[in-house]
Formats: C-alpha cells, structure tokens, sequence
C-alpha cells in the first residue's frame, strides 16, 4: 500500500432486514490504525476513535440492494495521504510496523432505543510503502 495511490473495499452488513436498519442506512467510516491501536481496540473493547493516518473518501453510506436483502458500501476511491509513525527504538527499521483498516459505523434500532457500534478490521497490511 503506498501513500497517494487508490485502493478499494466493499463493506457487508450481515443483519439483513430482521432488525429493519436498511430504513436508515448507517454511514461507514475507513480508518487506518496501528497494531498497538488494534491490540488495545481487542483487549479493552474501547469505543475511542482513532487513527494513525489520513484516508482520502473514507466515508460512505450503506447502500440497502433489495434483492439480496443486505447492506453494503464500497470504497471505491480511498487513498492514503499520511501516516503517522511511532518513534524508532534501535534497530527496528520502518518495514518492522504494522497497520490495519478499520471500518466502522453507529445505528440505532427500535426507534433509537438501542444504539450499537459496529467495527470490523479489514485486514493487517505489513511492508507498507509511504
């Protein structure tokens, strides 16, 4: 993955229409982390959004496709135009740093009593060229 160059991805919500989401479809945002920030999103579970870059149309809104009853957005466009790294210690060379996308996004259901985040990792990228 190199900075300023386009890559895509497609996002599914698997809830289908049981819980009737596809009436207000949820924005899904694109945020690329660090392996820290994702070793500490897996243990403590924590809600804080954060991000260790910048991705260019990171933002879209599910698209509800009644013949299959599911809710999807693709990314089609997403460019990465800065990343932040973590100091150096010693040896370690810049190839030795981890990075995953994370997709999230908020909805509420039964007329906004219950409110959920919902977040995904899309995949962990290593030798990442900036």
């Amino acid at each position: 993955m190199k900075t300023n160059t386009r890559f895509s991805a497609t996002i599914r919500l698997l809830v289908g229409t049981k819980l009737n989401v596809h009436m207000s479809p949820p924005v899904v945002t694109a945020s690329i982390i660090s392996e820290s920030q994702a070793n500490s999103l897996l243990r403590a579970g924590h809600t804080k959004k954060t991000s260790s870059g910048d991705i260019l149309n990171n933002k879209q809104t599910m698209e509800y496709h009644q013949a299959t009853g599911q809710l999807s957005v693709s990314f089609r466009n997403m460019s990465l135009k800065k990343i932040k790294r973590a100091e150096k210690k010693g040896t370690e060379s810049v190839m030795d740093e981890k990075f995953a996308l994370l997709f999230w996004s908020e909805f509420s259901i039964g007329n906004g009593e219950f409110h959920y985040q919902v977040k995904a990792e899309k995949s962990r990228f290593r030798d990442l060229t900036f």
